[in-house]
């Protein structure tokens, strides 16, 4: 079990080896998986392969509990349009199907997409709100949440916890409403925000830390924030006169240079996590320590 944690290669080796070391590690050899190469071929293939592996009553049944995908951004491919889209929907269908299949059960997941497109997300929280709670996609068991590129589309409102056990949330470079998230993952105790610009870093003051100091003071806040002289300038309105400090226990700014492989920089940051290790989160763990 804990040698499957490196998003499909020990698996699949192990199920490679004889026929009893295969049936042994049935349950276990599908526990991290990384689908990397953002093509709906190679997610039909998985699906092919893991379906009829729950199908099987004399094996125990195999789960996911980490998992990476690499989606593409179409526009940028090659190809004419038709085909294109019917890759796409292609594509779509067999990352709902899969997401689905596995979301009782998953407690990482990684989603890596383009910048350009807000939508990466539609197949984690639904366009339009369904009319019962059992047509939603939750994730119940979930505790961290990674996503690039991926904007969070919802056409309804959003009225249940779809993350309820959710304590780590990262966004780069992502089109949000934060304040979707204080009903989305309740318990979520880390947030990191990177690679975003101006208007987005300004949503995430208002959005996220004026509503936070609406909670705390119980009123409105009306006055407005200051226009930053610098294009690359926000402001963020901290400290005791906001009343913050029961909310927001601790806060770092960084300026840094954004990354050009988020894909190879996410995959080693989930993989790290699924090991054991802190990721993303160890610069939190050496300043406090």
């Amino acid at each position: 079990m804990f040698a499957c944690v490196d998003g499909g290669f020990t698996g699949a080796s192990l199920s490679c080896v004889s026929k009893s070391v295969r049936h042994l590690s049935s349950a276990t050899r599908f526990r991290s998986v990384a689908l990397c190469s953002g093509s709906a071929a190679e997610i039909t293939a998985f699906l092919d392969l893991f379906t009829p592996q729950r199908r099987l009553a004399a094996h125990p049944t195999p789960t996911i509990k980490h998992l990476y995908i690499s989606l593409p951004f179409f526009k940028d491919l090659p190809g004419a349009p038709e085909a294109l889209a019917k890759e796409e929907a292609s594509f779509m269908r067999g990352i709902s199907s899969l997401l689905r299949l596995v979301a009782p059960h998953l407690e990482t997941l990684c989603l890596v997409r383009c910048v350009d497109t807000p939508s990466a997300t539609d197949f984690i929280l639904p366009a339009t709100s369904s009319p019962t709670a059992d047509d939603k996609l939750v994730f119940p068991d979930l505790r961290e949440l990674m996503l690039v590129g991926s904007g969070l589309v919802h056409g309804g409102c959003v009225d249940i916890a779809v993350f309820p056990r959710l304590t780590h949330l990262q966004l780069v470079a992502t089109v949000m409403e934060l304040t979707s998230w204080l009903i989305l993952a309740p318990n979520l105790t880390h947030m990191r925000v990177t690679d975003h610009d101006q208007y987005a870093a300004r949503q995430v003051v208002r959005s996220t830390l004026m509503h936070a100091a609406r909670r705390v003071l119980g009123g409105p806040l009306d006055f407005k924030l200051p226009r930053a002289y610098a294009p690359e300038t926000v402001y963020v309105l901290m400290g005791g006169g906001l009343g913050l400090g029961p909310v927001l226990r601790w806060y770092e700014p960084r300026v840094i240079r954004a990354e050009s492989d988020w894909a190879g920089v996410m995959k080693r940051e989930w993989q790290e996590r699924v090991g054991g290790g802190l990721g993303c989160w160890a610069a939190v763990s050496e300043h406090r320590a």
